[in-house]
């Protein structure tokens, strides 16, 4: 019986979007994940009907059917809801949580932060600094990668090459100088990275070239 125990309390199952793709996950109880490029979750599906939580790297899109409490646990934070749908962007030290529907409890897992937010009011924790503050948002912002477009506003370029770079499997090598340069645009995600690197690059007259297999390189005209 403790054998049996451990097992139901320790098997894990894995869901995984590699870079250059996204994938939906189904959970035990009917809730559904979105997965963003290059992020990874990870539960105990015989025990979820004790403890429904989710470990997840990256970034995701919860809907997420009422019952018992459900949280997502990344390095950075906790984000625990009954029944709701939220994004959560757990990345490099960085966690936001948009709430899309419902309420929300965003709790960091280093310091005495935590925020109770709504529908279309976003929560960032910075356990560096050891701040945080919710502030409302668009959700076109925080969730039009699941509808596969790009929405930037006021983003570096640094942050903006980063985003492609994880969409399209590529590795994009770019002088620093330009890194701070701000970007800010909506438009459907191209099949081909050329073309969306083409939206990118023509705002601030740049151009690039493919150095390699799934390398490219920013220069100035």
């Amino acid at each position: 019986l403790i054998g049996m125990s451990l097992f139901l309390r320790l098997y894990t199952t894995e869901g995984t979007a590699n870079k250059g793709e996204h994938i939906t996950h189904e959970l035990p109880d009917g809730s559904m994940v979105q997965l963003n490029a290059a992020s990874t979750i990870s539960y105990q599906p015989y025990w979820w009907a004790f403890e429904r939580e989710v470990l997840l790297s990256g970034e995701a899109f919860f809907d997420v059917q009422k019952g018992e409490t459900f949280s997502v646990l990344s390095e950075e934070g906790r984000t625990t809801v009954l029944g709701t749908s939220f994004n959560v962007f757990a990345r490099d030290k960085e966690y936001q949580v948009y709430c899309n529907s419902g309420l929300v409890e965003v709790t960091s897992v280093v310091h005495d932060i935590h925020y109770k937010i709504t529908a279309g009011e976003l929560a960032i924790i910075d356990n560096v600094t050891m701040t945080g503050m919710k502030k409302a948002m668009n959700a076109r912002d925080f969730t039009s990668w699941t509808e596969n477009k790009f929405s930037f506003t006021d983003t570096s370029l640094a942050k903006v090459f980063e985003e492609l770079g994880r969409q399209y499997n590529i590795d994009i090598e770019y002088h620093q100088d330009l890194s701070e340069l701000k970007y800010g645009a909506y438009f459907e995600r191209p099949n081909d990275a050329n073309l969306a690197l083409d939206l990118v690059c023509i705002q601030f007259h740049l151009n690039f070239e493919k150095t390699g297999n799934q390398q490219y390189k920013i220069f100035r005209k």
